[in-house]
């Protein structure tokens, strides 16, 4: 493959870019396209770019990645090993070569993995960071949005404004090794069991990104995972079948979770890492409208940025909006065959009143639900079911199974689960 590294390609090399034009080979564009994220000063691209593919975006690096991810375009031959060295050349980073060799196995296209501006670990995670008793968390505001896990007993407070720095916090919470990622561009928020093919996985943030979603790796073979299917795609482990296993999460307040489990304790402000974790750093990105990055599978059905509660089971995807809890606490649906019924708010929360964030969902069985007094679902016989972290629990002791999901960005979900059902709307 032609030598196309942005420090080896002055304006003096007028043979190599001949040479790329004579060659008229469309698949020259994928490289060029990803020269133009680390520079705009490259004159003879654009011309060239449209030599090669017909299209003319000039230097806008955005529509090129969308327009390219879109067309079933293939990679020239060694751009595996061209990828990973131009991101360790451009920013200093050995191991993104390391990544990315020649020959690494692949499930996605390797043209979509774009930088996401730091270096391998840039963004710290957190292994094993103290906790605290709730008592103590007198900084954290009652209204103030963490992800809630309870796992045998043991009940446990993420604060989203710690958890925006870092991303990703391998934790072991009631005995279960779990890794809570969390994509802060698609609003992505998901606790998976770290023990998956016989091997317990700690995992780091990777630098880099595909269709605006995190990339993870596991620190024990260098693969990179995608975050919101919690699948290897890239590296030693793309083949192997590995699926983490997701577990029950929710976005709460801290207000909301800590009446539901006064013994819960809350991720600790010293957490070995110098920050100061006063205000989230994508406080902007969350207010606006727009991506950061280039996400070319998108669907108008909802705005990019429309929160959703979403969930799969048995192969079959699908998301609810937040807005569908503003006037109601209670939805009945299905995914695929089967049925769920999805609570929103907790004990505290009016009828009248938004339910913000907080979403859980549980296998049922019935055609109908309503809400009950001391947080209980009652079914169409009028059967009062109490809510917990594990489980609806029947007068009776029987139990209802909770089903993990998690909120996404509207975007960032259905940019891995286009064939995603949408939960019906709000009344």
């Amino acid at each position: 493959m032609f030598n196309l590294l942005p420090g080896r390609l002055p304006g003096s090399q007028p043979a190599l870019l001949a040479a790329i034009a004579e060659s008229n080979d469309p698949r020259l564009a994928t490289p060029i396209i990803d020269l133009l994220r680390f520079s705009e000063d490259l004159p003879w691209a654009p011309e060239l770019l449209t030599q090669l593919t017909g299209q003319d975006h000039g230097t806008d690096w955005h529509t090129w990645v969308e327009w390219a991810s879109a067309q079933p375009l293939s990679a020239p031959p060694g751009y595996d090993r061209w990828k990973g060295e131009l991101f360790a050349f451009v920013v200093e980073e050995p191991r993104f070569a390391a990544m990315i060799p020649a020959g690494v196995q692949t499930r996605v296209r390797l043209d979509e993995v774009v930088w996401g501006g730091v270096a391998v670990d840039g963004i710290p995670a957190l292994d094993r960071a103290p906790q605290i008793p709730g008592a103590q968390a007198a900084w954290l505001e009652d209204d103030e949005y963490v992800v809630g896990v309870s796992l045998e007993g043991d009940a446990r407070a993420y604060p989203l404004r710690i958890l925006g720095a870092h991303e990703m916090a391998n934790d072991v919470v009631g005995g279960v090794p779990v890794s809570l990622s969390y994509c802060t561009l698609c609003g992505s928020a998901v606790l998976y069991g770290a023990d998956a093919g016989d091997r317990v996985y700690d995992f780091g943030s990777s630098g880099l990104l595909m269709r605006s979603n995190k990339l993870m790796y596991d620190r024990q073979t260098s693969s990179l995972w995608n975050q919101i299917t919690g699948e290897p795609v890239i590296g030693p482990l793309a083949d192997s079948g590995i699926r983490l296993p997701r577990l029950p999460a929710v976005v709460s307040t801290w207000g909301e979770w800590k009446s539901l489990h006064p013994k819960s304790t809350v991720l600790s402000l010293e957490t070995g890492h110098d920050r100061t974790y006063a205000r989230s750093p994508y406080a902007d990105y969350f207010a606006d409208e727009g991506l950061m990055f280039p996400v070319a599978r998108r669907a108008s059905s909802l705005p990019d940025k429309e929160r959703v509660f979403t969930a799969v089971l048995d192969g079959a995807a699908k998301a609810w909006p937040l807005s569908l809890f503003e006037s109601r606490r209670i939805v009945v649906d299905r995914i695929g065959e089967t049925p769920v019924v999805l609570v929103a708010g907790g004990p505290a929360t009016a009828t009248s009143e938004p339910a913000g964030r907080s979403v859980r969902m549980y296998r049922w069985d019935g055609e109908a639900a309503s809400v009950g007094e001391k947080w209980a679902v009652v079914d169409s016989e009028g059967a009062a079911w109490t809510v917990t972290e594990e489980a609806l629990v029947g007068s009776q002791g029987e139990r209802r199974e909770r089903l993990p999901g998690h909120v996404a960005f509207w975007f960032g979900w259905f940019a891995f689960f286009p064939e995603t059902e949408i939960g019906e709307a709000p009344r």
